[in-house]
Order: C-alpha cells, then structure tokens, then sequence
C-alpha cells in the first residue's frame, strides 16, 4: 500500500525554503517572532512564533500537516485552547485567506503567518474595540451538521406546511424517526392534523415495513411575538416552558418555529436532547421534463436476481412507479456478491424484499409480487395469473437468461401488443447482451435470436461458451473459474435501464440506432477491448400472419358456440 514519505525528507530544498522565508519575515517586520522548527511526536513540522497586535501578545504556532505542501499549513495557538477570532475553528485553528478549497502549493507557511497577522489586527484595530473581517468561508450542511447524532429533516412538503403556520398556532402530528444504529437516527414529520382540521401526510417518505422504523407522537408550534424558544435543556425547565406553550405532556418530539428559525428537541424520560435541524435544499430538476410520464407507466420484471434486482431499482430512480416482479427464488447470502439487496433480505423471497426495496426508493409505487418462476411447475390457474398480470404492462423484462422463459414471452408478444426487452451477462463477465422488440417495429423474437446466433457463428464465437453454467456468469478455463462481479452486471443492468428507458417514452428518433447491441467487458470472445461494443443488424420487419382459412359454416358454427356460451346474441 502506498503512502506519504515526510516531505521535508523528499524536498530539502523546500524544507530550508521554509525556515529561510519566516526568517526573512522577521527580519522585515516588527510584530512577529519567530522561534527554531521542531518536529512533533507525529513527524510533524511546528514552529512556534509570537505576534504582537496593538497591545495584545498571541503566542501562536505554525504546523506543517504530514500531506504539506499538498495541503496548508495550519495557524492557532500553542496549546490550541485560546478563542482568538470570530474565523475560527472549533480546536482552535484560524481559518485564513488560505484553506484548502484555495490551496496551491506555490503558497508558503510565511504567507499563511502574513493571513493570520492581518486577521488578528484587522479584528483588533485598537485597545479595546473589535471589529468585523469579512469572510469568504462558506459552510456546507454537511460540515454543520457532522457532528450531531441525532438530526430532524425537513423535505419540501414538510417545511412549506411549516411556512403556512400562523406565529400562535399548532398543531399535533407524528414524526418518523429512521435509525442508523450508531450512525445516528433522523426523524422528520410524517402525519399531522392541521390547525384547520385538514389531515396532512407526507407522500414523499416510505411506508413504514422495517423493524428501524418508528412513530412517535409530535407536536409543531409557531411562536407568537410573546413566546420564546427556551433557553435550558433541564427536563423540569424544558417541561416548565412546554406546558406554557401548551404542547400537550404525550408529545415526544417537539419542532419550535420563531424568527423563520427551526429549532427541534426530542424529550426522553430523565433528559431533553436538541436535534440538528435539516432544511429542504432548493428545488432542482434531476430528471428531464419527459422522464415525468415513467410514472404513468408499468413494467414487468421477469427474474429478479442480480441483472433483474438492478434494472427494477434504477428504472424506479427513472420515475417509473408501477411494477410486476416474477421470481421464485430466495435471497441468500451468497447473492450479497452481485445483487441490488442487502443482508436485511436474507431468507426472503426476492420478489417480496425487492418489492420494499422499490417503495424506498420510489415511495407511494404500486408494486405486484409473483412468488413463482414463469414457465417453471405451477399450477394452470397460478401460469394464468401471472401472465395475466404481465399482459397489462407497458414493457415486460426479462432478466432469467433462461431460454425456457423467452419462449413464453414470444407466445405472449403474438397475443398482446407489448415491447420486450431482455439481457444476457456471459459467462466470466467478458461482456454481455441487451435487445428489445417493439411491435412493428423489429422481426420476431425468433427472428431475432437466430440473428445473434448467425452473428457469433460469423465471428467463430460458440454460443455455449458464453451462456451462463450452473454457476450463475462463470466458466471455467482448466482449474480456473472466472466469475462475473458486480461492476459487470452492474454494466449490462444501466445498458437495458437505458434501452427500457428509450422504450417506454417512445422517444423518436430512439437514442438506440439498433435493437440488439453486444456489450464487451474484456478482451475475450468476440471482444477486442472493454466496452468494446457490436451491433446487430436486422432484417426488414415483416408483421404479416398466417391465419387460418375458414368456410362460411365453419366460421357461422363457431360463432353460435360463442352466443350459446355467453346467452345472447353474437354479432357476426
């Protein structure tokens, strides 16, 4: 593993111009003295050196970090215990005219002595009088809020109910908290009944379906000109000032608003804990205007194992809010190598954990679940079910890799007039394959498919040694298995998300110039480097059917079945 050498052993003409520009500011100015380098029980380079400002004497020290002059030195006092500057931060450190957002390593520990010295006296103009440095740090939420464990959120929905409250008003609601173990735990507002009656819900959080959920009774109030935030955390204080709020004595999470300020707390038994509160970012687009109609759209996923699992997730983070998930198989924890779920799944159905999964990613989406394998032995009643259930989607996917499964799907798209998409990972993870067929737009599947077959047969390439063994996308060359990893299912799962993605918007012309496209992840096969990606030409579509010729009794007799079935007239 690599690692940092000390750099004033790499660079000792950078070391000696160090000491020779700190020596070379002392000698020019009056307000500094400088002190012999030394290096601390981290390898460290310190300089201890004394600035005088006005009549204030600052016995500060320079430290070079091991990563200099990759990163700035750093200036604050020796013991690092004295609060010098409003530009400070907590340990003591100065924030300076260089930081590391502006840090360049042409910049010596002499200017950063110069930055502090100007801060301090700019500060300080005078004995006695303080005055205001303008700064140019910009904190971000993360850097405010990384030090609190337990955080209150407000999304969007939330604070514009929030900013409708009249100062005065409350009302009484639930807040959610979702818990991280040691991480931490965020609640936000879930649920409430609003001053005027109304019942509010948050339609952008998750249902509540895992055991790190929890509800807990809340109570929201704006405060009046009169009313103030309180100002002691002690429980009997904390309580004091609740009860003189009229928030009611169940409430355990209580979110205070005063001066457009939030300010959230969480009442326990013996204690009161203040929670960070998060504002809502403002709103910005993450999709495109045309992503918005995926949510009117349902797509079936026919296995849901690593390359399925994959697709179904991205597609909800694309919008799409309605799913039908065929699979009967179980989460294991071997599927941990590849798969989109986590141990929280192990031991479930797959279709039933990615089901949850969908709605946490994609909350209020509507998804069915088919506990059973397309093609595999089931019962006439439960095959009709499912295929039922796919006939009413806008796209079905198949993601089994199972050839058994394909068949259905033909038979299926001759019946109804529904695009199917499917992909391949082959065998070691050389590559993969993604394909659609829309109605009147490409040949038959079968067509299709002897196509990809000419194509390998073209290029020397035997279909077997790319389908998928008993172990799921591995083969074996002697004693060596090659195995396909997550990075490559990962590959062929975002290409068929964006074929689906293309398919369902029916975008014209299609950002797909080919309906089958061979991915390369290695140079292997029919492969000559990764990404190496090969499309496969189609014959022109021909939609015409045979249909079977009948005779006009034939045709009269079949029609008098039909009306004697449903007990009324047929019309011919």
């Amino acid at each position: 593993m690599a690692s940092l050498n000390f750099w004033y052993i790499e660079n000792l003409a950078r070391f000696r111009d160090e000491g020779v520009a700190l020596a070379n500011l002392a000698a020019r100015v009056d307000w500094i003295e400088v002190g012999p380098q030394r290096i601390d029980a981290d390898g460290r380079v310190i300089v201890d050196f004394t600035l005088e400002v006005g009549t204030r004497i600052y016995e500060a020290r320079l430290r070079y970090p091991t990563t200099f002059p990759l990163s700035p030195p750093i200036v604050g006092s020796r013991d690092g215990s004295a609060n010098w500057s409003r530009h400070q931060y907590q340990g003591g450190d100065l924030c300076l005219e260089y930081r590391a957002d502006n840090w360049t390593p042409e910049v010596l520990g002499a200017q950063v002595v110069e930055s502090a010295y100007r801060l301090l006296a700019g500060e300080n103009p005078s004995p006695g009088v303080r005055a205001e440095v303008p700064s140019a740090h910009v904190g971000s939420v993360g850097q405010r809020l990384r030090g609190s464990h337990s955080r209150f959120v407000l999304t969007r929905d939330s604070q514009a109910v929030l900013a409708e409250l009249i100062p005065g008003l409350g009302f009484n609601g639930i807040a959610r908290r979702f818990s991280f173990g040691l991480t931490g735990n965020v609640r936000l507002m879930s649920e409430a009944v609003l001053p005027d009656g109304r019942a509010w819900a948050d339609a952008t959080l998750p249902a509540s379906d895992y055991n790190d959920l929890l509800d807990e009774a809340m109570h929201v109030r704006h405060l009046s000109d009169k009313e103030d935030l309180p100002i002691d955390l002690d429980k009997v204080a904390f309580n004091e000032a609740m009860v003189q709020l009229g928030v009611p004595a169940e409430a355990r999470v209580v979110v205070l608003l005063k001066d457009f300020n939030f300010k959230a707390y969480r009442i326990f038994d013996d204690e009161v804990h203040a929670l960070a509160v998060m504002g809502a970012p403002p709103a910005r687009p993450r999709l495109t205007a045309a992503h918005v109609a995926l949510s009117l759209k349902q797509v079936a996923v026919i296995g849901c194992g690593s390359l399925g699992s994959k697709v179904a997730t991205s597609l909800a983070r694309c919008g799409v809010r309605s799913f039908v998930l065929v699979d009967d198989d179980i989460f294991t924890p071997d599927n941990l190598v590849r798969h989109d779920l986590d141990w929280r799944s192990v031991g479930l159905h797959k279709v039933d954990a990615l089901a949850s999964r969908l709605k946490w990613v994609q909350p209020g989406a509507a998804v069915t679940v088919r506990r059973s394998k397309l093609g595999g032995q089931e019962s006439a009643t439960t095959s009709e079910s499912i295929i039922a259930s796919i006939a009413g989607s806008d796209l079905v996917i198949d993601a089994t890799g199972v050839p058994e499964t394909g068949n259905l799907l033909v038979l299926l798209r001759e019946r109804v007039q529904v695009p199917i998409l499917w992909g391949e990972v082959f065998a070691g993870g050389i590559g993969g394959l993604v394909a659609r067929q829309r109605p009147g737009q490409e040949p038959s599947i079968g067509l299709m498919r002897r196509a990809i077959d000419n194509w390998f047969a073209e290029h020397d390439v035997r279909a077997e040694d790319l389908a998928v063994p008993e172990e799921p996308y591995a083969r074996r060359t002697g004693e060596q298995v090659f195995v396909a990893d997550d990075g490559d299912v990962s590959t062929i799962a975002s290409a068929m998300t964006r074929l689906a993605v293309d398919t369902l918007l029916e975008r014209s012309p299609s950002h797909f110039l080919h309906s089958i496209y061979l991915i390369g992840m290695a140079p292997e096969g029919p492969f000559t480097q990764a990404f190496d990606t090969r499309p496969i030409y189609l014959p022109e579509v021909d939609e015409s059917q045979e249909t079977q010729i009948m005779t006009k009794a034939e045709h009269e007799e079949a029609v008098a079945m039909l009306a004697n079935m449903f007990g009324q007239d047929v019309v011919q």
